[in-house]
């Protein structure tokens, strides 16, 4: 994790140096925990810190999933609720 931490911090300080006015921190954040995760358990990351990419359109999946499954979830909540209560 330190590891991770250590890129976070040098891509974010190369960012400002190169004058940045915005940085979108939630999507730094979000390729951080995505990287840290994958070196975890993977002993590598993604790499999406390193290249700056949404890397193999994974965070891009994710968000279509989650609408997906929030919508349907949202649109057959009484169906849910019901089988819940069997």
């Amino acid at each position: 994790m330190d590891e991770m931490g250590n890129l976070l911090v040098v891509k974010l300080r190369a960012k400002i140096a190169a004058g940045e006015k915005s940085i979108d921190m939630p999507r730094w954040f979000q390729n951080y925990a995505f990287d840290t995760v994958a070196s975890m358990c993977y002993s590598k990351p993604y790499g999406f810190l390193e290249k700056d990419i949404d890397v193999d359109g994974i965070v891009g999946t994710t968000r279509m999933i989650l609408d997906y499954t929030s919508h349907v979830r949202s649109k057959y909540n009484h169906f849910v609720h019901a089988i819940n209560n069997i």
